[in-house]
């Protein structure tokens, strides 16, 4: 999974955050605990919440806050004129535009990445 940062990681782009040396400890720690035990298969139940604390947690990473994601929200609708649910604005920004194309992993590659391990 490369870096989702948009160029920002300087040398370390073509590599995963938990794979990047100039990256945050939290994200070494967890791959270091990740090759340590043998990998389990994330429980299908928490699948899908824990992909969710994900997005928020790479939005604190990134530096984008709640109000900068309803403010993105409000934007991307009022410039298509859509009149859908909350959540399939979402659904349609979070897979067309992002934080100006800047998005977290798709939940496959959450998936199948370090990260999505249990605990």
């Amino acid at each position: 999974m490369k870096c989702y940062r948009n160029g920002s990681c300087g040398p370390y782009e073509s590599r995963s955050c938990s794979q990047c040396p100039a990256s945050k400890p939290s994200y070494r720690l967890k791959r270091s605990l990740n090759s340590q035990n043998p990998e389990k298969p994330l429980n299908p139940q928490n699948a899908q919440k824990r992909y969710e604390m994900f997005k928020l947690q790479w939005m604190i990473d990134h530096g984008h806050t709640l109000k900068e994601l309803i403010h993105e929200l409000t934007e991307y609708m009022e410039d298509r004129n859509l009149e859908m649910s909350p959540e399939d604005v979402f659904g349609e920004w979070e897979s067309g535009r992002g934080f100006g194309s800047e998005i977290w992993p798709c939940f496959q590659e959450y998936l199948d990445s370090p990260e999505s391990a249990e605990e």
